[in-house]
């Protein structure tokens, strides 16, 4: 008995430490896998040489990974900062504290002086992304105390290659890819404001740039009183402390966690209206598509009203047969990779607009459906219209 006792101890100590092996293994891994899908490190500044911060315009100095785009150079501060000017919280521009760690960047998005230019943060991207893959970025800010202004056009410019200028010209791409929805003026001031969004890739993408991207004329601008407890001049610019970067390789757009500043607007395609009386019997059928709001199989409103002339049109002519065919956009069908209830989307579609035909008195063996998902769109851009035209149920004569 007494050998048993030893054996049986000695199998759950093995035991325990293989799973222990097992489990480091796998957190391990999990790390591993982590890492390869985010694209930058560093995305707090908090890997920086610190000591002897005393000079404002500094960035450069004191980083490895990041850069100032322009000639003209962000500013780094930290808690460890030699000059007052740069400290964390309270500095040349205000009072802020870090969201995590101990030092953050600040770049200037706007100015009406002359002599202190726009300036732009950049780096590049641990490797390369890849074609049609999804990223989601962020990027946290926060409005100086100090400034005067604030303005909009502030995100995430993605590039093909690493841009870093001889000159201080501001730097104007109003289609840059990450802002927020309706490119609101951020002038928070106590808090930080997430800038995110998702980006799909043409493939070979390699730096980001963060900064004000839009010409000064075009700009939504406004001004601000200086907050109470402050008794230092504004300046006259809008400045922003920076913090927090991510890009990190997804499956699907609701990984990426935006709050209300990714919200997106809700849009349904609507077709050009044509007179249902002067199309040919074919036309009847093929240009009765109905459209779908993002990741839904419900019969709005509009389609309702639309399919009112195709259903009297199959009443007097009972013999009709139709093929119902579902289709999904390109997000849903990403989507549908991580949220099982959108996997049969397209034919969810395709049912749900037979299951009305019959509530409106037409004959259920009269309609097949077929579910082609995301194998046919109309579109293969990304944008909010051309995705819509391809959440639809297209008619053919069976």
């Amino acid at each position: 008995m007494k050998y048993l006792k030893r054996y049986l101890l000695m199998i759950c100590m093995a035991f325990i430490l293989t799973n222990s092996a097992f489990t480091q293994d796998k957190k391990e891994v999990s790390d591993s896998v982590q890492e390869e899908k985010n694209l930058i490190n560093n995305g707090s500044f908090e890997l920086a040489n610190t000591d002897g911060m005393k000079k404002t315009e500094n960035f450069d100095y004191h980083l490895d990974d990041w850069f100032s785009v322009t000639y003209s150079k962000a500013d780094l501060f930290s808690e460890s900062a030699k000059s007052e000017l740069l400290r964390i919280p309270e500095n040349a521009y205000g009072k802020q504290e870090s969201i995590d760690g101990s030092n953050y960047a600040g770049f200037r998005a706007y100015t009406k002086d002359s002599k202190k230019p726009r300036t732009y943060i950049g780096r590049t991207l641990l490797k390369q992304m890849e074609k049609n893959k999804a990223y989601c970025i962020k990027a946290r800010v926060s409005l100086a105390d100090l400034s005067k202004y604030a303005v909009n056009s502030i995100g995430v410019y993605v590039s093909k290659n690493k841009v870093q200028k001889v000159d201080s010209k501001s730097i104007i791409e109003p289609s840059f890819q990450i802002k927020n929805t309706l490119n609101p003026v951020i002038n928070e001031r106590e808090g930080w404001t997430t800038i995110c969004g998702t980006y799909t890739a043409n493939g070979g993408e390699g730096a980001i740039i963060i900064g004000c991207f839009d010409e000064d004329k075009n700009l939504k601008i406004e001004k601000l009183n200086k907050p109470r407890g402050f008794t230092a001049t504004q300046s006259l610019d809008a400045y922003y402390y920076l913090e927090n970067v991510e890009v990190d390789e997804i499956v699907a757009a609701s990984q990426c966690e935006c709050g209300n500043s990714g919200v997106q607007e809700e849009v349904i395609y609507s077709p050009s209206y044509v007179v249902f009386d002067e199309l040919t019997d074919e036309e009847k059928i093929s240009k009765s598509t109905i459209y779908f709001a993002q990741e839904s199989a419900r019969i709005n409103s509009v389609a309702k009203r639309d399919l009112k002339n195709l259903i009297a049109y199959l009443k007097e002519n009972p013999s009709i047969k139709l093929k119902l065919t579902g289709h999904m956009d390109l997000n849903e069908f990403d989507e549908s990779k991580v949220k099982v209830r959108l996997s049969d989307l397209g034919a969810m579609r395709a049912t749900s607009l037979k299951n009305y035909f019959v509530s409106e008195g037409l004959e259920e063996s009269r309609f097949t459906s077929k579910d082609k998902a995301a194998s046919a769109p109309l579109s293969k851009h990304k944008t909010p219209m051309q995705l819509a035209k391809n959440r639809r149920v297209e008619f053919s004569v069976e």
